[in-house]
């Protein structure tokens, strides 16, 4: 529809792509056919764009790759980012008194991405240490399925769990903002290397510590660059035990760590709205 729009008005078009479309990550195609048909539809589109905005090298990549006629510099990375104007307060100390560390999680679980392991990794160390879970509180912000719900009464873990539900954004931002440690989690699927999740780069927003539980890829990548960041593979449910201990014992003595301040002002969407802008005025300047 944007091509066809583009045709009758004579005006550029700017796709700007969050995700993949031909082999997009939750895809399903019952048929070559189907396949196929999407390959040409993404082909035709790409054809008429006159640029193409992607969220992170990986997708160029893979465009790059799929769709040959494209030129490198058609397709211009702009990252996710964050609202600058969420973060100027001062986070609220009162939200949190128990004074014992609060993971959270702000989000919906769908398809590959659960809490599944994290939950399960959690009770583990229940068991093996429980003077450290016993100062830990697991906060989830967004919906919690019933089966996720399910796995945290039969695993006795209801104590540690606090399930805020749906809230308001500023709401989520205030708690994001006064815990101490953030956790995210993309599960293995087609693709999965092409996914940077929006609420990553708000989690870079906050400075806060993240936990992510993420497979190889562009996310990956980013938790790397921010710093403060402890990686683990998505289902590794050892793994992600030992780097809650590890997190713990570094919040108990002060020293988590802080991210690179470079890294996150590189995603304030002020600056990032500045890049749009000029990628706008240098295609002006050369159909003038």
């Amino acid at each position: 529809y944007a091509v066809k729009l583009k045709k009758e008005f004579n005006i550029p078009l700017f796709v700007d792509y969050r995700d993949l479309w031909y082999g997009n990550h939750f895809a399903f195609y019952p048929t070559p056919y189907h396949k196929t048909k999407h390959k040409k539809l993404e082909y035709a589109s790409l054809h008429a764009a006159d640029r193409v905005i992607v969220v992170n090298r990986r997708i160029k990549e893979n465009l790059l790759i799929n769709y040959p006629f494209l030129s490198f510099d058609e397709v211009v990375i702009i990252p996710h980012g964050f609202d600058p104007a969420d973060f100027e307060k001062e986070p609220e100390k009162d939200l949190y008194p128990s004074g014992k560390m609060r993971i959270t999680y702000s989000g919906i679980f769908y398809e590959t991405i659960t809490p599944e392991y994290f939950i399960k990794a959690f009770k583990e160390l229940s068991v093996e240490r429980p003077d450290i879970a016993a100062n830990i509180e697991l906060e989830f912000i967004g919906m919690l399925r019933d089966e996720n719900k399910k796995l945290i009464n039969e695993l006795g873990l209801n104590e540690f769990v606090h399930d805020r539900g749906y809230i308001e954004h500023k709401e989520v931002i205030k708690r994001i903002k006064a815990t101490d440690v953030l956790w995210m989690m993309i599960g293995n699927s087609q693709n999965a290397d092409t996914i940077t999740a929006s609420k990553l780069f708000e989690y870079f927003g906050t400075g806060k510590p993240v936990l992510g539980s993420v497979p190889e890829g562009a996310s990956k990548s980013a938790l790397k660059e921010y710093g403060a960041s402890f990686i683990t593979e998505p289902d590794d449910i050892k793994e992600i035990k030992n780097k809650i201990i590890e997190i713990h014992s570094l919040f108990v003595s002060k020293q988590l760590p802080v991210p690179n301040k470079e890294y996150v002002e590189k995603h304030n969407r002020i600056n990032l709205t500045e890049q749009l802008i000029t990628q706008f005025q240098f295609h002006l300047k050369e159909i003038e």
